[in-house]
């Protein structure tokens, strides 16, 4: 394995900082900048691994970013996918009520209402309804839940919400032709 060097806390920001520049364009190359400021960024490097899905790697870091992280919605979501990934469904389950908890970002309670789908249908459809009475105008979260209430044959809940943008029409148009 490759060693990474220890560095001073101004050379770990720099190293952040050129991961962050990269993050876009090549997640390996920061993931490697992230690991050598890991002991400055562990939420940078854990968010990484999320990304590339590298889940033996990102589960060390799990009570340490509980610990520097505590009510995150961030750090939950990240943990209750990987429990997810692991068919861990008490302590997911747990992970994302800590997340909804901690924040109620339109892109969190459609997560959530996807967990719900087969368990709750109540509380699924709950969460979807709140997910766009937060972000009513947003295009791209009408067309999340439009495809979740699709899945649930909710026809008439899609087309309540489906008039809200141009591109919300478009998608739905789009749908109903196939």
């Amino acid at each position: 394995k490759r060693m990474f060097p220890t560095l001073s806390k101004s050379e770990a920001n720099e190293a952040i900082i050129k991961g962050d520049r990269v993050a876009n364009t090549s997640a390996k190359t920061a993931l490697k900048f992230y690991k050598c400021a890991l002991k400055y960024s562990v939420f940078k490097y854990a968010k990484a691994l999320y990304k590339q899905k590298k889940w033996r790697q990102f589960s060390p870091l799990i009570d340490l970013l509980k610990e520097e992280n505590p009510q995150n919605a961030e750090v939950s979501l990240m943990i209750a996918k990987f429990y997810e990934f692991y068919d861990d469904n008490v302590r997911s389950i747990q992970a994302y009520k800590e997340a909804l908890i901690f924040s109620d970002s339109p892109s969190l309670l459609i997560e959530c209402s996807k967990l719900y789908m087969n368990t709750d249908k109540y509380l699924s459809s709950l969460l979807l309804n709140r997910s766009i009475n937060c972000d009513s105008t947003n295009p791209n979260v009408i067309i999340r839940s439009m495809i979740e209430l699709i899945n649930n044959k909710k026809y008439d809940d899609v087309f309540s919400i489906a008039f809200r943008t141009q591109k919300s029409i478009k998608f739905l148009a789009k749908s109903f032709k196939k």
